[in-house]
Order: structure tokens, then sequence, then C-alpha cells
């Protein structure tokens, strides 16, 4: 008999799933930046979880794990990165949104071994800070004066993400160590930049 847990998901599906990613997973957060707006000019700042499976030789198992993590209902797409001569190209199977990382993380954190840490850290700050579709570091607040709402920064939020961060960072393979170049002090700054930063209500949802 094969049981299935509190979400739904088989057990040994899970526990398979678990495995994989302790061999082959990584996860952590990817930032994006730019500009966006046409009458108004707001800086675009995105800061989204991904989290991978490593699969390049091993058809079977590919297969496997998209059809547990699509049965789940979670987004996940196949990147394909091409390596010179004749070696297989590498592809990972990624989930890039806060929920579907969310639900992979609680789904494998019972049978996890080797990176129980990594989705304890993940879980930790989602946890407090997930509502919806997106972490609540950036809100807002209606300036009346403007007649548009203005960003404003949860601080101690934002400690508490680099925090995150930075930890994901220490225990993750070079491969996971995603955005570098994002430091404590990048990502203050970024933050800094986009406080109070004025924007008219048809942005709400773009900026975030």
């Amino acid at each position: 008999m094969d049981n299935t847990n509190e979400i739904g998901i088989k057990e040994t599906d899970a526990a398979w799933l678990a495995g994989v990613f302790d061999m082959a997973g990584s996860i952590g957060i990817i930032f994006v930046t730019g500009r966006t707006g046409r009458k108004y000019v707001t800086k675009r700042f995105q800061y989204c979880p991904q989290m991978s499976f490593t699969i390049t030789q091993n058809e079977v198992t590919r297969t496997k794990v998209s059809t547990i993590v699509e049965g789940e209902k979670i987004k996940a797409y196949w990147h394909i990165t091409p390596r010179k001569g004749n070696i297989d190209p590498e592809m990972q199977l990624v989930v890039r949104n806060w929920r579907g990382v969310q639900k992979l993380c609680q789904l494998l954190l019972p049978y996890a071994v080797t990176k129980k840490q990594h989705f304890q850290t993940f879980l930790g700050f989602a946890e407090k800070y997930l509502k919806g579709r997106h972490v609540k570091i950036l809100g807002r607040e209606w300036d009346e004066a403007n007649l548009m709402f203005r960003r404003k920064v949860d601080w101690s939020a934002v400690e508490e993400f680099i925090d995150m961060v930075e930890t994901l960072r220490a225990m993750s393979t070079k491969r996971g160590k995603y955005n570098l170049k994002w430091t404590p002090e990048k990502i203050r700054q970024t933050f800094r930049e986009v406080d109070g930063e004025l924007f008219p209500s048809s942005f709400i949802g773009m900026n975030r």
C-alpha cells in the first residue's frame, strides 16, 4: 500500500524526489532590475526563488521528476544549456515562483537528508512573509498630495530576506550560488532606491 502525505502526494514519490534533489538540486534567490512604465518611469525590482533539478543524461528520471511536479500543479519549465564539444547539454527543471517553491519545500522536507536545512531556511522566511503570490517586503501607502501610491519598504523584512539569501548561498554548491553580484549591501541599496518611489495604481502587481 502506497500512503499519501497530508498534502496529497504519494510518500514514495515525495521520498524519491527528495533523494533526487539531495543529489542534483539547488535553491536560491534570483534578482531582476530594470525600468518600466511609459508616462511614469519606475524601477522594476523583482526577487524570486529558483529551485532546480539538474538531470542531464537520464531521460527516465527527467520524465518522472516532471510528472511528479506537474501532478502537484506546480509551474515549471526545462532550461537547456548547450555545452562545448560532444557533451550533452545541461538540462534543468526550474520552478521560479514563491508558491511553487514553497509547496515543493513542504513536500520534500520530511524526506530530505543532505539538503533539509535548505528547505527549512526557505520555509522559515516564506511562512512569515509570503502573502498571496508575493513576499511582503515592498508595501505601499496612498499619497494624497500626488494622488498616487508610494512604495514603503519593510526594513526588518529586508534584513531577514538578506539572511535567507546568504544562508542559502553558503549551503549551496557552485551551481546553486545564484546572482553572486547581489551582495547584502547591493540588495539594501536597491531597496533604498525604490523606497518612497511614487507610482500610479495601474502599476500595482507589475513592480514587486
